[in-house]
């Protein structure tokens, strides 16, 4: 896994989208989040990842195992 991966998806979220973002149907933004995502999504939901760096790591992983997959498998 990137040791950056907390950054990408910290200054994805609340740099690259706006609020309105995190609500609002796209199904290009959709693709735009499994295409850069998807793997990551995968590796953190398997069972051998621990999270151990604090506040932001969690809130990271927050973000890619909640929010990401609502738009990665919409309509699944």
């Amino acid at each position: 896994m990137d040791e950056d991966w907390v950054e990408q998806v910290l200054g994805f979220w609340f740099e690259e989208l706006q609020p309105a973002d995190w609500f609002r149907k796209s199904e290009a933004l959709d693709a735009r989040i499994k295409a850069r995502f998807l793997a990551l999504y995968q590796q953190l939901a398997g069972d051998d990842v621990g999270l151990a760096g604090g506040a932001r790591e969690v809130l990271a992983a927050v973000i890619v195992l909640d929010q990401f997959p609502r738009n990665m498998f919409r309509g699944s």
